[in-house]
């Protein structure tokens, strides 16, 4: 199911990057020639757009195990999130011919999910015999909040992030290039920078 949505995503993705591409290029078309043999600060919205198109969004039911004291819980958590980019950070300079790009690292966003059923418990026991096995919230959302963080390492580990760098890259290249009709240098910033 996740492939799916995944799948799905990236043909939405795809789908939007080349509607962008023939909105850019057509209004390139209807501009006069003076407008595009230069790179106007105007443009810098349309890049941040292009990278806005190479967010990934992230869906993912993962298990939670976890203990307080003898007190354990099993559960299963929806997380959503994505992978996007700062473009605040987005940095872009002429060096005669060619337009160069900074692309900043990307950034991983991830919570649990506010779906009907994102969150169940399927199990809570305690190893003392006449203890209470009961999780309050706040504890429940302490073990979450560790859950999380965890996640967004794996995040980093399967390689979500550098697919999201890499699409980002070629789709500002590529789209950036077209408008243009110059070439598009795009540099990843480092991903050790956040």
């Amino acid at each position: 199911m996740i492939r799916k949505i995944y799948t799905s995503l990236i043909i939405l993705v795809t789908l939007a990057a080349l509607t962008a591409g023939v909105i850019l290029w057509r209004s390139w078309q209807s501009a006069p020639v003076a407008d595009r043999a230069r790179l106007s600060p105007a443009r810098v919205s349309e890049i941040k757009s292009m990278v806005e198109l190479s967010t990934v969004d992230i869906y993912e039911e993962i298990p939670l195990k976890g203990s307080i004291g003898k007190r354990h819980l099993v559960a299963r958590v929806a997380l959503e999130g994505s992978v996007s980019f700062d473009l605040d950070s987005l940095r872009v300079e002429e060096r005669g011919d060619t337009v160069k790009v900074f692309l900043p690292p990307g950034k991983v966003e991830l919570r649990e999910s506010t779906r009907p059923g994102s969150y169940e418990v399927i199990d809570v026991w305690n190893d003392g015999m006449f203890g209470s096995a009961h999780f309050t919230t706040a504890e429940e959302n302490a073990l979450k909040r560790r859950l999380i963080e965890s996640a967004v390492k794996g995040i980093y580990r399967k390689g979500y992030v550098v697919e999201a760098r890499r699409r980002a890259a070629r789709n500002v290249a590529d789209l950036l290039s077209a408008t243009t009709g110059r070439p598009v240098v795009v540099v990843s910033l480092p991903q050790n920078m956040l």
